[in-house]
């Protein structure tokens, strides 16, 4: 039966009305934080994760994919708690050893279970300055040898040898950042990154160009290894973001689209084979294994699974360790790497939180330290999540600024035979 002129124009605007009220009641569900917490738990049980924008920028057509831009890293965060070094020592149930942390802005650090300095290798003291102009040109990681010997870099700037005297015995130039590791036969491997126009990510913004080096053991570079074009030519290129079409606002602001963050040369061969490379990307929420060959992706986890990941592990077991920076709070999981399951996860009502860096070290008693960097907080938790020692960092600024810590290493008694010839 036909409708008439009158029923049809009641019922466009009904149908109008609901449409309107329908979008008047999204916005406000999306406003309420509880609603937006129960729609984050059911996309969380369908495998989804949610990211938030963590650069915002002015852009024409739609907004980027989060952290596209270079982040700025933080010097620190400012001091609540007013703790100072070590806080918490339970001496029974904590793993002995000595710790090595660089307080960004600052020096590196060995210090005991106690938080006494046992030594320290200056930033200043015999290097240049900065040939990276900004406030990301800050001491980043520094790797120690058992003699003494440190590899340091600050961020965005030169990589340089140490000896025990902070004298420098030899230097790599280019935009090192986040972290190297030392293969068995002395290699050095470091990540660093460039910036160029590449037209198949943006027309005209630069694109930040991760770069993988292998350097010898007395600083010639051997091999350098482009990070994007591996990932770009995987069958995981689905995972690098699509923004030929925006237009940023501001010239020249870098496009940073995986953001590695880690290095780790597999040694014994298990479950990946000797000379694999495990790298951590942030900004494609992943973690993925290089074949020895440094030519292909062999493995790679995380999407719907981490968001913006830091510091990957690989474990005696066979197991990865990760920390999982998330949007609001953090946590740590480890997953078996062959059958893709978590099968530890360290994620506490209490919470801990750092927006970036972050790291984790499992000891060698089952414990695990976790490096809360933003924060300068550093805690060890038994496999129960009990806390049995804390670090807080003590290099806190005038203002209430406590020292960022990229990273702390415990090393275990006597592995450091340098500590007894200098006493």
């Amino acid at each position: 039966m036909p409708f008439s002129k009158r029923s049809i124009v009641i019922r466009t605007a009904a149908s109008a009305f609901l449409l309107i009220a329908g979008f008047a009641a999204g916005i406000l569900t999306y406003r309420s934080p509880r609603s937006r917490a129960l729609l984050s738990r059911t996309a969380g049980k369908l495998g989804w994760r949610a990211e938030t924008d963590r650069a915002p920028v002015e852009v024409e057509s739609r907004s980027l994919p989060p952290g596209v831009l270079a982040i700025p890293y933080v010097q620190g965060s400012i001091d609540h708690d007013h703790g100072r070094g070590v806080v918490v020592h339970d001496r029974a149930r904590a793993f002995p050893g000595v710790n090595l942390y660089t307080s960004v802005g600052g020096d590196t650090y060995l210090v005991d279970m106690d938080g006494h300095v046992l030594y320290r290798w200056s930033n200043r003291q015999h290097l240049a300055p900065a040939r990276w102009n900004g406030t990301n040109s800050f001491w980043e990681y520094s790797y120690l040898f058992p003699n003494g010997q440190v590899l340091a870099f600050r961020v965005n700037d030169d990589l340089h040898a140490l000896d025990e005297r902070s004298q420098v015995l030899w230097s790599v130039k280019g935009r090192f950042h986040h972290d190297l590791d030392v293969a068995p036969n002395g290699d050095v491997y470091a990540l660093v990154w460039e910036a160029a126009v590449l037209p198949k990510v943006h027309r005209t913004q630069p694109t930040v160009i991760d770069d993988l080096l292998v350097i010898s053991a007395d600083g010639h570079i051997k091999r350098k290894v482009s990070l994007l074009d591996l990932l770009a030519h995987s069958p995981y290129a689905f995972l690098l973001p699509s923004i030929q079409d925006l237009h940023v606002a501001g010239a020249n602001r870098e496009l940073d689209v995986i953001h590695s963050n880690h290095v780790e040369v597999v040694r014994d061969g298990a479950p990946f084979p000797a000379g694999s490379v495990l790298i951590g990307m942030r900004n494609i929420n992943a973690m993925l294994v290089l074949a020895p060959s440094l030519d292909r992706i062999t493995w790679l986890w995380g999407p719907s699974n981490l968001t913006f990941p830091h510091d990957p592990t690989l474990l005696p077991t066979g197991n990865i360790l990760v920390f999982d920076n998330g949007t609001e709070r953090s946590q740590i999981i480890e997953v078996n790497p062959k059958t893709m399951q978590i099968v530890w996860r360290f994620a506490p009502p209490s919470g801990f939180f750092s927006p970036a860096r972050g790291s984790v070290q499992r000891l060698a008693n089952g414990n695990t330290l976790i490096t809360e960097s933003d924060r300068g907080n550093v805690f060890e938790v038994t496999p129960a999540g009990q806390v049995v020692w804390r670090f807080e960092n003590p290099d806190v600024s005038p203002n209430g600024l406590r020292g960022a810590i990229f990273r702390m290493t415990r090393f275990q008694p006597g592995e450091l035979p340098f500590l007894k010839s200098r006493r």
